[in-house]
This record gives C-alpha cells, sequence and structure tokens, in this order.
C-alpha cells in the first residue's frame, strides 16, 4: 500500500539500505526482497507524492543521498522530471544538476533494479546535453570515476 503523506513515505524511502549498514551485510535472498519491497512502493507511490514539499520546506532530492537512497532518488528524480515543476530544458538547470549527480554518485547494485528507469534518466541527460550541444558532458560523466 502507497504511503499517503511525507511523514509516512519519508521513514518507507530511507528504510532501504540500513545505513548505517549493519555489522553484518544482508544475504543475498534478503537483499534482494527488501529492495523488492522498497521498488514496489516506489510504483505504488502517486508522482504527486515523490514530488511534494517535506516538512519544513524543501525536496525529498535534498534529503535523499543517491549513493545510498539510490531507488528513492532515481524515482522521485524522474517524477520531479515528469511534474514539470521546474523547467528542465538546459543544462545547468536544478534537475539537470541533480540527474549529474545521480550519475556520478548512484549504487550499481541498485540500479540493476529499476533499469527501465535508470534508461529514461540516462535519456533525459543524453537529449539535454545534445540539445545544448554539451556533448563533452556526456563523455565526463562516462569517465569520472564513481565516489
Amino acid at each position: 500500500m502507497a504511503p499517503r503523506d511525507m511523514e509516512s513515505l519519508l521513514p518507507q524511502l530511507l528504510s532501504f539500505p540500513p545505513h548505517p549498514p549493519p555489522p553484518f551485510p544482508l544475504g543475498d535472498v534478503a537483499y534482494d526482497k527488501e529492495i523488492k519491497s522498497l521498488r514496489k512502493v516506489l510504483n505504488d507511490t502517486p508522482a504527486n507524492s515523490l514530488v511534494a514539499a517535506v516538512p519544513h520546506g524543501g525536496s525529498l532530492l535534498d534529503i535523499l543521498d543517491p549513493s545510498i537512497n539510490t531507488l528513492p532518488f532515481l524515482y522521485v528524480l524522474l517524477a520531479n522530471l515528469g511534474a514539470g515543476k521546474q523547467k528542465a530544458t538546459t543544462v545547468g538547470n536544478p534537475l539537470w544538476l541533480k540527474s549529474v549527480e545521480f550519475l556520478h554518485r548512484f549504487d550499481p547494485v541498485q540500479v540493476r533494479y529499476v533499469g527501465t528507469e535508470f534508461r529514461r534518466l540516462i535519456m533525459y541527460v543524453k537529449d539535454i546535453a545534445l540539445a545544448g550541444r554539451k556533448a563533452r558532458i556526456l563523455i565526463q560523466c562516462g569517465s569520472q570515476d564513481k565516489d
């Protein structure tokens, strides 16, 4: 069941992976079960809930860490892009910057569970970079080492 308000949604978005990491990492089966459960919550949550302001102002994109909360960050980012909350058609706009940040910092294990969504983000970045004749940005995104 999808959370109806930010107070119930935020803890679910931050629940996986456990942070700080437990002394003994989750096994493969437990990891798979937990991440699929989170993905179900994200798929069932309306986009307008993902773009809603958090208590005390701001956005979920300001709270989530793409290197830890890869799935929630990606879903919230795509929801913001789809909602057209900000004009996101030029290199340098806030959603562009969040997109590039995500591409530099995402967790590759988590991203394997959201290939379609990840491709949507890649296509957004590619289209804006090419439209702004900033193809070198695409090369830089692909060549920089992750943290």
